[in-house]
């Protein structure tokens, strides 16, 4: 890359072409441009990359730098990274054997990206199990919540389903009976209460409804024979005093 491009590799030119910051040191002192010189210039355009500055840009480009570079004169950037910084003085070394070749440089650079890839994909996926997890967590409290509401409603509904159209929170327990006017508190027995019934005209509990106890129906009944006794003893009476 620095020698002119329709030069042929089996013609030895006079001089030396090239940007002098980009030239290996080979070069500089007369030798033919090889592989390895491409291999110095790609650690020369590296630390420009990264660094964002032009090599040597505070020196004036003369003989004295030339000299310099044969010497080993190298500058390179803070900024850019331990790893590549590496990497750049490999590239540049004074001894070509030392710099690596084109195909041990493409290994190298392909095996970081490949592992910057790989980053890059396992930061993906964990980002969107933590999202998955954080609606599923969402949707559990929905569903927790409309479980305690189910289970509220369920244990609600069967309070009431013995109750209908009780307010104020009264007692709903045996409310079948409450319906029907009786006072049935504590398990009272009906079958009394069907006795009245049949003694009184006592409709759907009618009479009892201000909560009257079932036994003193049984009373009324018996009062009641007692009294239609004495109303037939008080006429068999009168018949007989006609009579005589």
């Amino acid at each position: 890359m620095c020698q002119p491009a329709n030069i042929k590799q089996t013609v030895k030119e006079e001089g030396i072409y090239g940007v002098l910051p980009h030239m290996a040191p080979e070069v500089l002192r007369g030798y033919q441009y090889t592989k390895a010189a491409d291999i110095y210039l790609f650690g020369i355009i590296m630390n420009e990359l990264l660094s964002e500055e032009i090599p040597f840009n505070d020196i004036p480009h003369d003989d004295f730098l030339a000299i310099k570079i044969c010497k080993g004169f190298r500058t390179i950037s803070k900024d850019v990274p331990k790893l590549l910084t590496d990497l750049i003085i490999n590239c540049w070394d004074a001894k070509i054997k030392n710099r690596p070749i084109t195909k041990e440089l493409y290994q190298l650079l392909n095996k970081w990206y490949d592992e910057i890839e790989d980053i890059e994909n396992s930061e993906v996926i964990e980002g969107s199990e933590y999202s998955e997890y954080s609606e599923d967590g969402e949707d559990g409290e929905d569903v927790k919540d409309s479980e305690g509401v189910k289970d509220s409603d369920v244990k609600d509904g069967e309070d009431v389903k013995d109750g209908e159209d009780v307010k104020y929170g009264e007692d709903v327990k045996d409310s079948e009976d409450v319906k029907n006017g009786g006072d049935v508190k504590d398990g009272e027995d009906v079958k009394d209460g069907k006795d009245v019934k049949d003694g009184e005209d006592v409709k759907d509990g009618e009479d009892v409804k201000d909560g009257e106890d079932v036994k003193d129906g049984e009373d009324v009944k018996d009062s009641d024979v007692k009294d239609s006794e004495n109303w037939e003893n008080s006429q068999n009476s009168e018949i007989y005093f006609q009579i005589t």
